[in-house]
């Protein structure tokens, strides 16, 4: 329904389209963060936090429970006061999220094919292929003939797929990104959602960075 949101990225490469959504977002989040919190207060409430952590370090060590216990205290609503502020960009980066990933899972998430007599109907981009299978191999008509032992990977159109069979359905699982070398959990290829928290994690640590985001 949100597909409209992401479709404009469908002329590149899923491996850039994405990269580029996970740019876009993260930016108006950090914006978000950086706009809507005092970033002043934030730095003096970390400050403060890292200081007072110490000195319950220094507490415990030498056994002063009363005053650990006061240090601690101060940690705690410090830490409330930083909740608070991060509510409302939190909000709104919630519902930027909500709309976009959607629309992402729209355009490159998986498809699962009901086979009604062993045959069924894998529509792509506006393509549609016929796929005949009985669990154990398959068949896929279009533009070229296909033949697969389950589960196997095999590009249909301009896309690479995954193809197990899910019950008397078979399940074609979106191949975003092939890895040079498996990684635990994620093996040697990425689906859209995969590669999206892959490029995540250094861009959101780069643009915190730049825009000089605090928290």
């Amino acid at each position: 329904m949100l597909d409209f949101l992401v479709s404009w990225v469908m002329v590149f490469h899923p491996v850039v389209a994405i990269f580029i959504l996970a740019v876009i977002v993260l930016f108006i989040i950090n914006l978000c963060y950086k706009y809507l919190m005092n970033q002043n207060e934030v730095k003096k409430i970390k400050d403060r936090s890292k200081e007072m952590n110490k000195e319950w370090k220094k507490y415990q060590k030498e056994g002063n429970t009363e005053k650990a216990k006061a240090i601690m205290s101060e940690m705690m609503a410090e830490n409330n006061k930083m909740m608070m502020m991060t509510f409302k960009p939190m909000l709104v980066s919630m519902i930027l999220v909500i709309l976009i990933l959607p629309g992402l899972a729209g355009i490159y998430g998986n498809v699962e094919v009901q086979l009604k007599d062993g045959s069924g109907t894998l529509e792509n981009k506006g393509q549609s292929y016929e796929i005949t299978g009985n669990g154990e191999s398959i068949s896929i008509a279009g533009s070229e003939s296909i033949e697969c032992k389950l589960p196997c990977r095999e590009k249909i159109g301009d896309s690479l797929w995954n193809v197990r069979s899910n019950g008397k359905n078979i399940m074609f699982e979106r191949v975003v990104a092939l890895l040079p070398v498996p990684l635990p959990l994620f093996g040697d290829d990425l689906g859209w959602l995969g590669w999206y928290f892959i490029c995540s994690i250094p861009l959101m640590l780069l643009i915190k960075k730049i825009l000089k985001v605090n928290i």
